[in-house]
């Protein structure tokens, strides 16, 4: 009786622990066939949804325009184009609000109601500001040419390459980017929020050009 009774508290442990390994097996079959190059059906048609950077218009208006593009492209993937509302766009490169010694590389829009709101894309120590500078002059001749998603979306990619944090949208005075307004000098403050926290927890990263500046013919 006793070895029944054993025979069975085994069998009970085994069918327990049974799926448990099936789910190892699994994991590993799958980790297997990811280092051989085969992937599920799944996920090889997300993968294969995803516009290559390389047959990208985005990455054809970097050429055109003579942006630094690095030579392996493999590893960049091509995010979804957004439409950008708003009445005027245009990108900015100076020194950046909340640090003297950096300098960085903004998108900014007019919205409908005249208030404006900047995105910034990447940012340098000051000395290499000259660099920003000729991209922002770059993406802004594109903006002549091409539609502003487009525009938009060439310059997250570029950004991407250097390995730059995009940050959110956030609101920011006209007087601080220099534009002319019909503000009242007094109260002009008034127009800036406080950015949304939820969204304002990316960090900030300086980029360390390591010579890439040269690539502008510097």
């Amino acid at each position: 009786m006793a070895d029944m009774l054993q025979m069975q508290e085994q069998s009970r442990k085994s069918f327990f622990q049974w799926h448990v390994l099936l789910v190892m097996k699994q994991k590993q079959l799958q980790k297997t066939l990811s280092e051989a190059g085969v992937r599920p059906d799944e996920v090889r048609q997300i993968e294969q949804s995803l516009p290559p950077v390389v047959d990208s218009d985005e990455l054809a208006l970097l050429q055109r325009f003579g942006l630094p593009i690095p030579s392996n492209l493999v590893d960049f993937d091509l995010p979804a184009r957004k439409p950008v509302p708003g009445i005027r766009f245009f990108f900015r490169a100076a020194p950046a609000f909340d640090d003297e010694h950096d300098f960085a590389l903004d998108f900014v829009r007019q919205r409908v109601d005249g208030g404006y709101e900047r995105r910034e894309l990447m940012r340098v120590q000051y000395d290499d500001r000259r660099y920003l500078r000729k991209a922002a002059e770059r993406f802004n001749d594109a903006l002549d040419g091409y539609a502003t998603a487009m525009v938009v979306n060439a310059a997250q990619v570029w950004s991407s390459f250097h390995g730059a944090v995009v940050m959110d949208w956030e609101a920011v005075s006209a007087r601080l980017l220099g534009v002319e307004t019909t503000e009242d000098s007094e109260d002009w403050y008034l127009n800036l929020t406080e950015p949304d926290q939820s969204q304002s927890e990316k960090k900030r990263k300086r980029i360390d050009l390591s010579g890439r500046k040269s690539l502008f013919g510097d």
